[in-house]
């Protein structure tokens, strides 16, 4: 296996997350919580797949996106997601040997990571591709699988125009507007058919949050209060689904499976609250997941790449 290594530095700001949409589409923001916004807890977990999509001996996995990809918050290299869905550390996570994707697929495939920490989506087209194309060149034979976490630093900076904006919607449509073109830009590229004629698998997740459906937590972000835009973050996740839907891609509820294991998670009183495993999946940065986390995200991904259901791959850790 070779393993090719392009990481673009940049400097790492919050992570900003967002909910799950409901697919009706949020109540009145004054009468509702966040769970009434169609959040669910792991058994439900919102991940899309399209039908019979499942790579056959891929040449190449490609990660692309920001500090979670190139994984940050991990305790050492192996524990990253990215590492653990390439090859498991066996030494931490025993049992887990069966569940990456070298044991997946069968086969032997190159790795080309382009992800960078800070990136937001304009980095996927602007940057990460064009640092792509110059390893891959301009047509590649075999399959390639696409894995990508992307989007977290787009809404956290958008947490202030939002709060401050006259026209909260338009801000909003205007924003959310900006990460979907740049994501079917992105789609775009893997699918031309001339680059990449043996097809392509691309898995993307949609962006979690640190407080658990609160919307503010003192630990985070100065102690800013964003629940009175919850809404505008559950329509960025909805448009995220909305895209991978239209372009027969697949996303990965990350949102949903992290819900109680936020900075709220030992908060008996909180409708997230996971009485079987409390245990928490953040770093105390509120941006960036622990090894625990990371070998979540893993969980989740590889779950899409076998084409089953999360609640198909049994407990964890």
């Amino acid at each position: 296996m070779s393993r090719q290594l392009l990481i673009l530095a940049l400097p790492v700001p919050l992570l900003f997350a967002c909910p799950t949409a409901d697919r009706s589409g949020p109540p009145d923001a004054e009468e509702a919580t966040p769970f009434d916004w169609g959040y669910e807890l792991d058994e439900d977990v919102e991940t899309y797949l399209p039908d019979d999509y499942v790579a056959e001996e891929p040449a190449r996995v490609v990660f692309l996106g920001d500090s979670i990809t190139a994984g940050v918050g991990a305790s050492q290299g192996s524990l990253a997601y990215p590492a653990l869905l390439e090859e498991n550390d066996d030494g931490t996570w025993d049992g887990w040997g069966d569940h990456d994707l070298r044991s997946v697929y069968g086969a032997d495939f190159d790795v080309v990571d382009v992800a960078q920490g800070g990136a937001v989506t304009d980095d996927l087209v602007d940057r990460q591709l064009p640092a792509l194309s110059a390893q891959l060149g301009d047509s590649v034979s075999g399959q390639t699988v696409v894995i990508m976490t992307i989007g977290g630093n787009d809404m956290q900076a958008a947490i202030l125009p939002l709060l401050q904006a006259n026209d909260q919607d338009a801000e909003a449509d205007r924003i959310i507007g900006g990460v979907a073109d740049n994501m079917h830009e992105t789609l775009d590229y893997f699918d031309d058919s001339e680059r990449f004629p043996d097809g392509t698998f691309v898995y993307f997740a949609n962006v979690y949050e640190p407080s658990d459906a609160v919307g503010q937590s003192d630990r985070c972000f100065f102690g800013i209060d964003y629940s009175t835009i919850m809404r505008y973050f559950v329509q960025a996740n909805g448009t995220m689904r909305d895209i991978a839907e239209e372009r027969g891609a697949a996303m990965v509820d990350m949102r949903g499976h992290f819900l109680g294991h936020g900075m709220y998670n030992e908060d008996e009183d909180n409708d997230a609250y996971d009485d079987d495993d409390p245990s928490r999946w953040f770093e105390s940065d509120c941006q960036h997941p622990n090894d625990r986390g990371h070998h979540e995200i893993r969980r989740l991904f590889v779950t899409a790449a076998e084409g089953r259901p999360l609640e198909a791959f049994g407990e964890a850790p």
